[in-house]
């Protein structure tokens, strides 16, 4: 070796040395400096950081599309892998994408750069191009990719909008038609799908959207706001709730948002839930935690609205007992739901351990479904008075009479003290019935407990037609024996 040579070897730059090397690899005409400097003090410098800690020579030179800049740093040694400090760890590769710079983004391909890294939340820098919708690039990472059949920018924005209305079909054709690679496509605004769910509270599509893969702590590009910022600037607990329990992180930035907001203990209580109910899938012989009634209460609701999904985390959260549980009101989950006609949630519901029996059934009746009443009394369960009263005052139409009628239940049957389902009919008004009654030889003239007739308590209801019809009926409507023989007419 040379004294030229050795000279060089001993020679360390200082930091201002490196930083004005550093800003030269991003400099027009730089490429001179470039080659000095690494020739002076060796390659091992074509890694340098700016004050040891921040921009990259390499990074630089790509951001500023120097290209034979960067193809000097990468013959050098330079790590075309490395990644960004500070608040992202995206790599080069990744950083290129970001600023759509097809050229460099080639450049660090043809280099060997590798592209199944992923950044902190889970993307390559394929997915991040398909993401900004950036095709150009795409084509350069993937050539084999059908640009095609790839969404056009009218279409991200719309489907962003429709996330924002709340329009769950749409969100579900669009990822149906396109992939769930675009759940996170940004629209022109730079805004994704689940940010605009999340800011206007459309908490089916926000579940939608997980479901599909969105990611739940991604953060926005412009301002770099997490969905624990967003969720929490809506000021909406059930949203807040939703998005810990579909596992967005809220870190100390988002804690002390919550806190600003005076919602940081509900939010610890809501993460301390989360971090239960992880612990009993890790060790199930953990108890389930004890209901609130608001808890109990919005189970009930999302068990009546149809809402499986919300169902289901309830039940997971809070075990199985629940499908069972009473509210202040006496009724069942199973009631609820039978009432507001989602029988496909009693099925699931029974697959879950619902207890169906009497109250089940009375529930079916108010609810008119005659085909759940006919199942029903298939598997055994009685009727009682309250179904049959409520077949009669619920209803406007003889169709659930006739049901029970048909079934073997006597028309006479007792069901208020002495009173029969004509009684009641006729004191409700409801024709239809009285005359259902009627046609199925009722007896007209049965006294209630208070000594009324069926026509008698017509008439105190003010039901005059009713009442007539009650007192035109056959004879064989009434509870004595008809004669063997008419008696005879006076001459």
């Amino acid at each position: 070796m040379g004294v030229k040579e050795r000279f060089q070897k001993s020679v360390e730059p200082n930091q201002q040395q490196i930083n004005k090397f550093v800003e030269s690899t991003r400099k027009p005409g730089g490429l001179k400096d470039v080659i000095a400097f690494l020739d002076k003090f060796g390659n091992q410098y074509a890694n340098a950081r700016y004050n040891g800690n921040g921009g990259s020579a390499l990074g630089l030179a790509l951001h500023a599309q120097q290209s034979d800049i960067s193809k000097e740093l990468i013959k050098r040694g330079a790590d075309y892998n490395q990644r960004l400090n500070g608040l992202s760890d995206d790599t080069l590769l990744m950083q290129m994408t970001e600023s759509n710079a097809p050229e460099m983004v080639k450049l660090l391909v043809d280099a060997g750069a590798d592209q199944t890294l992923v950044n902190s939340q889970g993307r390559t820098a394929k997915a991040i191009a398909l993401r900004r919708h950036y095709l150009d690039v795409v084509k350069v990472l993937d050539p084999a990719f059908d640009t095609s059949k790839a969404p056009d920018r009218d279409a991200v924005d719309a489907y962003v909008t429709k996330a924002g209305k709340g329009d769950l079909e749409g969100v579900r054709q669009f990822l149906g038609q396109y992939g769930a690679g675009y759940t996170d496509a940004l629209n022109s605004a730079s805004v994704t799908a689940l940010r605009a769910a999340i800011v206007s509270q459309q908490k089916n599509v926000i579940r939608e959207l997980h479901s599909a893969g969105a990611n739940m702590n991604v953060k926005d590009p412009a301002f770099n706001f997490s969905m624990a910022y967003w969720a929490l600037h809506t000021k909406n607990p059930d949203i807040i709730k939703q998005v810990i329990q579909l596992g967005t992180d809220f870190d100390d930035t988002a804690m002390e948002s919550a806190k600003i907001l005076k919602c940081d203990q509900f939010v610890q209580k809501e993460l301390d839930k989360r971090d239960y109910r992880r612990a009993r899938e890790d060790d199930p012989s953990l108890p389930y935690p004890e209901p609130t009634e608001k808890d109990i209460q919005s189970f009930f609701g999302a068990a009546a609205a149809g809402d499986k999904t919300a169902v289901m985390d309830y039940l997971n959260e809070f075990g199985p007992t629940l499908v069972n549980i009473k509210n202040d009101f006496g009724y069942s989950p199973a009631q609820y739901v039978i009432k507001s006609g989602q029988v496909e949630m009693l099925t699931l519901l029974e697959s879950k351990g619902a207890v169906i029996g009497t109250g089940e059934l009375e529930a079916a009746v108010a609810a008119d479904n005659k085909n759940l009443v006919t199942d029903l009394r298939a598997r055994g369960i009685p009727l009682t008075e309250n179904a049959l009263k409520s077949a009669v005052l619920d209803h406007n139409d003889a169709g659930m009479v006739n049901l029970f009628l048909d079934s073997g239940i006597g028309v006479d049957t007792p069901i208020l003290g002495k009173a029969t389902m004509l009684h009641l009919a006729a004191f409700t008004g409801k024709e239809e019935i009285v005359k259902a009654l009627i046609d199925r030889n009722a007896k007209t003239d049965i006294r209630t407990d208070g000594g009324d007739t069926a026509d008698q308590l017509a008439i105190h209801a003010g039901h005059e037609k009713i009442a007539q019809m009650i007192k035109a009926a056959p004879v064989d409507s009434i509870s004595r024996p008809k004669p063997a023989n008419p008696a005879p007419k006076p001459p």
